[in-house]
């Protein structure tokens, strides 16, 4: 860390061998990396193994914080070791914030382009770090509110989550901003515009491409509810279990033919794009609505691959009752067996 161009007032001033305090008005600086303190007013306290900022306002060219922020550190550990050696313990609030000037902190942070208005409050090393509340409001729209463990913050390789989201309302233009916080390459199925107005409520834990999530989807195609783990890297690999109540499948995959469907299934399988899709299917459907027609009482066991299913199904619907085992052709306007 190499400081230059310090200025500000100090005043009240107390210094004793075990304890110190002061207040500071108009305190500007620059850092050798190009960070920037326009202005930051706080009252200072410390000893040897802590120091605390409170009722903090900083102030940079792009952002602006408040709020009180805590650090310690143990005898023999450095205090300029941020992400193992120093807890934190802080309560902030940023509006607006430019996600980019954290490129300071986190170099994924150069690429990203959004304002948001920020509430943190969280505690623990940057390393392990335990959040009492993130809220998030960013985009056109979106809003994110979650709490629960972060573990690597500051290294893009290794990131990981393991939280609870109370809230997360998007759109799959936000959302694929939201997926470059991790610092990752993570491409999102492209057909995700496609569910509109994005809601969900659940568990999100795992880090880089791999994430298990079980909660509850409410999009402009219907509702998922379900526990789901999704590999979003190049195979493309997912296994759970999925509920899904008068959801536009047909919509989500640009499908002419299916329409909606309601049930409750075990999949396994890969590829996000229809073309692609291979799938393991375990379940029973309520309602399936196909070319025109809503069949019901369907229970279904096989394999979905490129548009053909091979595998048994049984249907009670009122006006048809089936036990069909074979292979069936679901790539034309009617199923060909």
């Amino acid at each position: 860390i190499a400081v230059e161009n310090l200025t500000g007032q100090f005043q009240d001033i107390l210094w004793k061998p075990d304890h110190w305090q002061c207040r500071i008005f108009d305190l500007s600086a620059s850092e050798s990396c190009g960070l920037q303190l326009n202005s930051c007013s706080a009252a200072l306290s410390g000893n040897k193994n802590e120091i605390s900022f409170e009722d903090c306002a900083l102030v940079t060219p792009k952002n602006e914080l408040s709020g009180s922020v805590f650090l310690n550190w143990k005898d023999g550990q450095s205090a300029l070791n941020f992400t193992d050696a120093v807890n934190w313990k802080a309560e902030l609030t940023g509006y607006p914030l430019n996600l980019s000037e954290l490129q300071y902190f986190y170099a994924p942070a150069k690429n990203w382009k959004n304002e948001a208005q920020v509430q943190l409050n969280f505690d623990g090393t940057l390393n392990h770090l335990h959040v009492a509340l993130a809220d998030i409001r960013m985009g056109m729209m979106s809003h994110l509110a979650l709490q629960g463990n972060v573990d690597h913050l500051l290294d893009s390789s290794a990131i990981a989550l393991d939280v609870d989201i109370k809230q997360l309302l998007t759109q799959s233009s936000d959302l694929n901003e939201f997926v470059k916080w991790t610092g990752k390459e993570v491409a999102l199925p492209g057909n995700l515009d496609n569910l509109g107005l994005i809601a969900y409520e659940g568990h999100v834990h795992g880090n880089g491409n791999k994430w298990r999530l079980f909660g509850e989807l409410t999009t402009d195609l219907g509702l998922l509810q379900g526990d789901v783990e999704v590999d979003a890297g190049q195979e493309e690999t997912f296994e759970g279990y999925v509920q899904a109540e008068h959801f536009s499948l047909g919509k989500y995959y640009n499908s002419s033919n299916l329409e909606f469907l309601s049930g409750d299934l075990n999949i396994e399988g890969h590829g996000f794009d229809l073309s692609r899709l291979e799938m393991i299917v375990d379940g029973g459907l309520s309602e399936l609505r196909y070319n025109g027609y809503t069949f019901s009482d369907i229970t279904i066991n096989g394999d979905l691959s490129n548009r053909f299913f091979l595998g048994d199904i049984s249907m009670r619907d009122a006006n048809a009752k089936l036990d069909f085992v074979g292979q069936c052709d679901l790539s034309k306007k009617l199923p060909e067996v």
